[in-house]
């Protein structure tokens, strides 16, 4: 019963302090337009009138998605304190020294995840994970997406 309390306010401490870092990082509507024109205007070589132009649209969307990325953000925050607590109520099916053994891979920047291993190579992530917990249970890299993203193609004109 200890345990079960203690899963439940830690699963909750985590729902408020994933919303709150979600709250705090998220970047304005300006901002990501500004970050979207300059990656159009380095990868096409506009010029900073173009670049503007294209800002103006940018900025229009948006400022249509906001509602949508606090959203995200909230389900995401979600999905996370959902799985620390899943997470923490397997946990307990470990022994001591796993237990000891986990806490000293956390305090070098491990995390769970759910993408697949490329490795089993504890020592190939080590201390390398990232802020999503890129390193899989087994130690190794998460699996590389098989294909990228294609580049993003402009929508607007300048006139």
């Amino acid at each position: 019963m200890k345990n079960m309390i203690r899963t439940v306010v830690l699963g909750g401490f985590l729902v408020l302090a994933g919303f709150a870092q979600a709250q705090e990082k998220a970047p304005s509507a300006d901002q990501l337009a500004r970050n979207r024109a300059d990656c159009y205007a380095k990868a096409l070589g506009l010029s900073t009138d173009e670049a503007q132009g294209l800002y103006k649209q940018l900025l229009m969307g948006e400022e249509e998605v906001a509602d949508l990325r606090a959203k995200l953000a909230e389900l995401q925050a979600e999905v996370e304190a959902n799985m620390a607590r899943h997470d923490a109520m397997a946990e307990e099916n470990l022994t001591k020294e796993q237990r000891t053994k986990l806490e000293a891979m956390r305090k070098e920047g491990w995390k769970p995840c759910s993408e697949a291993c490329t490795s089993s190579d504890a020592k190939s992530c080590a201390g390398k994970a990232d802020a999503k917990g890129a390193c899989c249970a087994g130690g190794g890299k998460a699996a590389a997406p098989k294909t990228a993203a294609p580049a993003p193609k402009p929508n607007a004109t300048i006139k």
